[in-house]
C-alpha cells in the first residue's frame, strides 16, 4: 500500500484513532503524523483559532500542526483541592458545580485548574469552557489567578447584567467600562494564553468562536485558570 493512500485512509480517523495508528508500525506512524491530517483536525474543530495557529507556526513557536493540535486540545481539569468547599467536580474533573448555598457573608465561590501555567513551559495554552447550567439570576466569571488567589491582569471577567470587567476572585473590580458581548447559558468561551519566559502574559478571548478581547501584561507565576460563580447549581465544563 502506498504512503499517499495510507494518508488518505488515516484522514477518515478521529484524533484518538489517529494517535493509536502511530503505534501500529513505522508506515502507519509516518502516515498518521502527516501534517495535513492534523491541520485539517485543528481547523475543523477550532476554526476560530486559524490565525492563532498560523502565527505560532510562522513565529516557530511550534513546528507542525500535530503540536498545534496537542496544545490547543490539552485536557484541562478543575482541581479538587484548589477550590471552595461548596464546589464539587464531576466527569473526572471536567465539570464543576456549586453543590451548596453560600454561607452568610460569602459573595461567590471559586475554583482553579489542577495544573498551573509557568513561563515558557509551553508555546501556548488554550482553555475552552461551556456554560452548561446557571440558575436565574446568575453570574459567572473567568480569569487567571495566582496560587494565593491574587489577580493581576485586567483582561476579562463576565456577568449577565453588567459590563464585563477584569476582577479578582473576591469580587474587587480592577477595570470597568469595557463593554463586551454579554453571554448566556450554553455559550462557549475560549482563552488562548501565551506565557513567555520573561513572564509576559498574553491573552486572547473568544465568545462562540468570535474574538472579543486581547491584551498583555507582566504576571508572576504560577498562574491558574479560574472560574468564579455566585449561585447554587451553577455548572461549568471544559469542552474538550
Amino acid at each position: 500500500m502506498g504512503q499517499e493512500l495510507l494518508v488518505i485512509i488515516c484522514s477518515f480517523l478521529d484524533p484518538g484513532s489517529l494517535l493509536r495508528a502511530r503505534s501500529v508500525c513505522k508506515y502507519f506512524r509516518t502516515a498518521a503524523n502527516h501534517d495535513s491530517l492534523w491541520e485539517a483536525l485543528c481547523l475543523k474543530e477550532r476554526p476560530h483559532l486559524a490565525k492563532m495557529y498560523t502565527a505560532s507556526l510562522e513565529a516557530q513557536k511550534i513546528t507542525n500542526w500535530s503540536q498545534a493540535y496537542r496544545y490547543s486540545h490539552a485536557r484541562h481539569q478543575w482541581s479538587t483541592e484548589r477550590t471552595s468547599v461548596q464546589i464539587s467536580t464531576l466527569n473526572n474533573g471536567r465539570t464543576m458545580i456549586v453543590s451548596s448555598k453560600l454561607t452568610q457573608g460569602e459573595r461567590n465561590q471559586s475554583i482553579q485548574t489542577a495544573e498551573a501555567l509557568w513561563p515558557g513551559a509551553a508555546p501556548f495554552a488554550y482553555y475552552e469552557v461551556a456554560i452548561e447550567d446557571m440558575p436565574t439570576p446568575w453570574r459567572v466569571g473567568f480569569g487567571f489567578t495566582t496560587d494565593d488567589w491574587k489577580f493581576y491582569n485586567v483582561f476579562v471577567g463576565f456577568s449577565e447584567t453588567a459590563w464585563n470587567y477584569g476582577y479578582t476572585s473576591n469580587g474587587i473590580i480592577k477595570q470597568a467600562g469595557r463593554e463586551f458581548p454579554h453571554y448566556k447559558a450554553k455559550d462557549v468561551l475560549g482563552f488562548w494564553v501565551e506565557y513567555t519566559t520573561n513572564e509576559s502574559f498574553h491573552l486572547t478571548v473568544f465568545l462562540n468562536g468570535v474574538k472579543i478581547h486581547s491584551g498583555s501584561e507582566t504576571q508572576p507565576p504560577p498562574i491558574y485558570f479560574t472560574a468564579t460563580v455566585y449561585a447554587i447549581d451553577s455548572r461549568v465544563s471544559f469542552v474538550y
